[in-house]
């Protein structure tokens, strides 16, 4: 389950040239983006070590464009991981192994965490719903029009994703990060679910 949101920074209006922008080095409307990832393993391992049944959320706030780096990090992890676990999904979520997460960590500036927190999921489409202790809160909608107010569902395809090849659309119900060095409100921005098979190179 992700969501990703362009919000202004204090003080700024979207520019008319930048809405036009378009391409990986367009600039965004708004002054500041934020991103987050939750998974669930509903199957997984690190060599000898089982990581079925345990959650992390990752999220990612940037002053600009996140492929243009100066991102900050917080990663949560689910308190019930065992230190052999958490040393597990260190390695993996940290981009020691490669993949996409070695993606996200060259971008990285600072990371916050790990916090281990305890952890409430439901993977259900547009009734997804993920809280991870008192920091984090985020859950999912159905996009709804704002004319007529009918509900809608989308799938976008991809031929080749960064983690999958088709996520469900959605909008956020509810997404916020409360955090003494990250704290926002992102509610009703854009959010999507997918279901996903990652193989690290380690």
């Amino acid at each position: 389950m992700t969501e990703c949101s362009n919000r202004p920074a204090s003080g700024n209006k979207p520019s008319p040239s930048a809405d036009k922008a378009s391409g990986a080095t367009g600039r965004l409307p708004y002054g500041s983006v934020g991103a987050s990832f939750f998974a669930l393993a509903e199957e997984g391992h690190l060599d000898d070590t089982s990581l079925d049944g345990l959650t992390v959320g990752f999220l990612a706030h940037s002053p600009a464009a996140l492929h243009l780096g100066n991102v900050t990090g917080y990663l949560l992890v689910d308190e019930k991981a065992t230190l052999d676990q958490r040393v597990a999904l260190g390695r993996i979520l940290s981009g020691q192994l490669g993949g996409p997460f070695a993606v996200l960590a060259s971008l990285l500036v600072k990371v916050i965490g790990p916090d281990f927190v305890p952890v409430e999921w439901k993977f259900d489409g547009p009734n997804s719903y993920a809280r991870l202790g008192d920091r984090v809160e985020m859950g999912l909608k159905m996009i709804e029009n704002p004319v007529t107010g009918e509900k809608s569902g989308f799938s976008l395809k991809m031929t080749n994703g960064l983690l999958t090849d088709q996520a469900e659309l959605m909008a956020s119900s509810v997404f916020s990060v409360n955090h003494p060095e990250l704290s926002y409100n992102h509610s009703g921005q854009y959010g999507e679910t997918f279901r996903f098979n990652y193989s690290g190179e380690g």
